[in-house]
């Protein structure tokens, strides 16, 4: 969403591939460089809540407080929604 495009767009044709790689071996998309860049603390969250254990995903309370706290509402994910 940051960056224009579809996670996990090289699956859209191959379900199996998708389960096999998201599902089963928890891959995930890749941050590209620019969102490391230019958002270093949005990129931080992201990975987090990508965490495998959702035990250590960050709670709604921090992610609201991380996004409110850097004024990401310039940012692309808040004119997608």
């Amino acid at each position: 969403m940051v960056v224009g495009k579809l996670p996990y767009e090289e699956y859209i044709h191959d379900q199996y591939q998708f389960f096999a790689n998201v599902v089963a071996n928890a891959a995930r998309p890749e941050v590209a460089d620019e969102t490391t860049v230019n958002y270093p603390m949005l990129t931080q969250l992201m990975v987090k809540c990508w965490a495998q254990d959702p035990t250590t995903r960050p709670s709604l309370l921090e992610i609201t407080s991380t996004l409110s706290h850097h004024n990401y509402k310039k940012c692309l994910i808040f004119q997608i929604i």
